[in-house]
């Protein structure tokens, strides 16, 4: 159950930022309502030592990471593909 939840916060942070640069109007709300449930799925199926809070913080810890890392991903995507 954990990989699942790694998976599924991973998930959410890439649609996030999915649902900022990519999408417009009902398309963005709808992306961010699959984020979050995507994140609220891991939140409620977490087994990690320590207890239920311990495991929240984690992955929401992971969550801001990985909106964090996406852009600089998508912008060295986009240079190496340019050149």
């Amino acid at each position: 159950m954990l990989a699942l939840s790694l998976i599924l916060t991973i998930a959410a942070g890439v649609l996030s930022h999915v649902g900022v640069r990519l999408m417009q109007g009902v398309q963005r709300v709808l992306v961010f309502l699959v984020a979050l449930a995507c994140l609220g799925l891991a939140f409620s199926i977490t087994i990690l030592p320590g207890g239920y809070w311990s495991g929240v913080y984690a992955l929401l810890s992971l969550y801001i990471l990985v909106c964090s890392l996406t852009p600089w991903i998508a912008l060295l995507w986009r240079r190496n593909r340019a050149g």
